[in-house]
């Protein structure tokens, strides 16, 4: 992950129907601002401007970000948030970005995409964090780390099997099954499979993923990204 932080004195309140809260009010245990929105990062072509997709419909504009600090690059990030009276302005306190994946191709069956992608345990968290928006798929995971080995994370559309958009997070931690349980994002772009790009409304889509218990399941709206 990639972090940019700002620091500037007047730092606003938020209010309206899109306040979560100053992020500014609230620290961490090492004094930093908390997280209290997710965001895209949206820079244009030549990165002379960026604009932060706040849900599917909310574009806020960074009155303090002349360019993204990510470069040309989309990438769904972290973000600490102060808004401005008309809730479409804020300044940043900082942003924070996460790892945001394509989709992996589907192997044709459960039993090869395993050994191709692994079949770890891992953990999805029901928070606001875990959403589809803006044409992504954002999970707030948990898992154990010990070693320090690069755990992977790959999201399969699993066109294999009879239910309509039905995808399938696959872990492989590398071998590391022994320390904390410690929590991750990651994001993972649908808005380019064709399937989705054929839909005109909002539809549901199915995830599953493997954990301790077994197989779990949940469903997101998904609303096409304009």
């Amino acid at each position: 992950m990639k972090k940019f932080m700002l620091f500037f004195a007047g730092l606003s309140l938020m209010v309206g129907p899109l306040a979560l809260g100053s992020c500014s009010d609230d620290l961490d245990d090492g004094g930093q601002p908390l997280m209290n929105a997710m965001v895209t990062v949206k820079p244009n072509a030549d990165n002379t401007e960026v604009t932060l997709q706040l849900d599917d419909y909310t574009v806020i504009h960074p009155d303090n970000l002349q360019k993204s600090p990510f470069g040309t690059k989309e990438v769904r990030a972290r973000a600490c948030l102060d808004y401005k009276n008309d809730d479409q302005h804020v300044d940043v306190v900082w942003l924070d970005s996460v790892l945001t994946k394509r989709l992996t191709k589907n192997l044709g069956n459960e039993e090869e995409n395993r050994k191709a992608y692994g079949n770890d345990p891992i953990n999805i968290l029901n928070d606001w964090i875990t959403v589809a928006e803006d044409g992504y798929l954002t999970l707030h995971f948990a898992t154990v780390f010990g070693n320090g080995s690069q755990h992977k994370l790959n999201l399969v559309h699993r066109d294999d099997v009879n239910t309509p958009y039905y995808f399938t997070l696959y872990h492989d931690a590398q071998g590391d099954f022994t320390g904390l349980e410690q929590d991750g994002i990651v994001a993972f772009k649908l808005y380019d499979l064709p399937a989705l790009q054929e839909i005109d409304q909002p539809v549901h889509i199915t995830l599953e993923w493997n954990t301790r218990l077994g197989t779990q399941s949940a469903k997101f709206k998904y609303t096409p990204r304009k």
